[in-house]
This record gives structure tokens, sequence and C-alpha cells, in this order.
């Protein structure tokens, strides 16, 4: 069971380093300030992911596993970056892309380890910040009019 939590955890924290990686591409080429700063501070959560993500793996008995892209991250990175370079719309539609699977494999860790209070506080922590990245990312491509204004108000969901 250990090894399939630490195994689980340090592949969520790949996740983690592959989205920062994407969001630089996205905010490198985005026109709307206030996309723009949103997705800055969302890098920023997938920032403090990869820090209580290693705090966990750690307390747990693995080892802090590195920051470095592999070659999935690679390609989504590559897939922003083609993307962004089409516009903000495009850059938004890869983004949302990148939240699902993060979304889907966070959920996937909180169903799979529900019995661990210590993972439950870290996951549920992280699967609100992505549920809230995905939020806004769907209603700013849903009213692309936000696209030419200040965007939408950021909303909470619930958990």
């Amino acid at each position: 069971m250990k090894d399939k939590l630490i195994k689980r955890l340090t592949s969520l924290h790949q996740l983690d380093v592959d989205a920062i990686h994407a969001y630089d591409e996205a905010i490198k080429r985005m026109e709307n300030t206030h996309v723009k700063q949103k997705l800055q501070e969302y890098k920023h959560d997938h920032e403090m992911h990869l820090d209580n993500l290693e705090e966990l793996i750690i307390s747990k008995g693995g080892e802090r596993p590195n920051r470095k892209r592999d070659m999935k991250g690679m390609l989504l990175e590559g897939m922003t970056l083609l993307r962004s370079s089409m516009g903000d719309e495009q850059a938004l539609k890869a983004m949302k892309q990148n939240e699902e699977l993060t979304n889907k494999k966070y959920l996937e860790a909180l169903q799979e380890f529900s019995s661990d209070p210590d993972c439950m506080k870290v996951l549920e922590h992280n699967y609100a910040d992505e549920r809230k990245h995905l939020t806004f990312i769907k209603e700013t491509l849903d009213y692309p009019h936000h696209l030419d204004s200040d965007g939408p108000e950021e909303s909470h969901p619930q958990m």
C-alpha cells in the first residue's frame, strides 16, 4: 500500500510540474491582462502543490521527487505553446485540456486514498484549487466576450 501511495503522489507531483511549464507557455502569449493574471495565480497554486506533495511524500517514507519535465510534460508544453500562438482562446482551450486531466487524476487519488487523513487534507486542498482553475477557464471559454474585457468573476466551486 505504501509503495502504491507514494507512486500515486509522485505521479500527481509530476502532473503539477508539467502544468507549471504549460502555464508558462500560456502566460507568455496571453494578451488579456485579467486572464493572464489568473493564469499566473494558478501557476503559483501548482507550485504550492509541489511543496505540499513533496512534504507528504517524504512523511510517507518516499524520496523528494525532482521538478523536471518528463516526456508527457514536454508534449503538454509543446501543445500549449502551439495553441497559445493562435490566440487567447486557443491558449485557454489547451489549458482546459490540461486542467481536465489534472482534475481527473486528483479525484482518482482522493477516491483511492480516502482512508488516509494526511493524504485527504493535501489532496482535498489541491483538488479544490484544480476545480477553481477549470471552472474559471470553462467560464471564460463559455463567454468568449470575456476575452475582450476583464474576464468572468471567479467562482468558488463547492466540494
